[in-house]
């Protein structure tokens, strides 16, 4: 949904940016994101990188490192990679099981 924008969208993006705050509110250093969950789409928008920079400018903001997560649709993954690269926000989570 927060590739798709709408009401939906927006929920989801919300959702997300609540728990960065959690996580400053907490002194949790990093949350751990997934960038994509799904299997049927292979094309990241531009409604999902405007989502997502939302939700990197409160982690920029707060202090809370993303590490996005090597999930299926590797596509999001890289379009996020790319776009954010320099944010201090932005990291990389690799989960081994995943890749098994």
């Amino acid at each position: 949904d927060l590739w798709d924008g709408g009401e939906n969208g927006d929920r989801v993006r919300n959702k997300l940016i609540e728990c960065v705050k959690d996580c400053a509110r907490f002194d949790i250093p990093v949350m751990v994101i997934h960038p994509f969950i799904g299997f049927k789409d292979h094309t990241p928008t531009q409604v999902g990188l405007d989502n997502y920079a939302r939700i990197i400018d409160v982690a920029n903001k707060l202090g809370v490192k993303l590490g996005f997560e090597n999930v299926e649709g590797e596509e999001y993954l890289a379009a996020i990679m790319k776009r954010f690269w320099d944010e201090p926000s932005l990291g990389f989570c690799l989960d081994t099981g995943h890749e098994m």
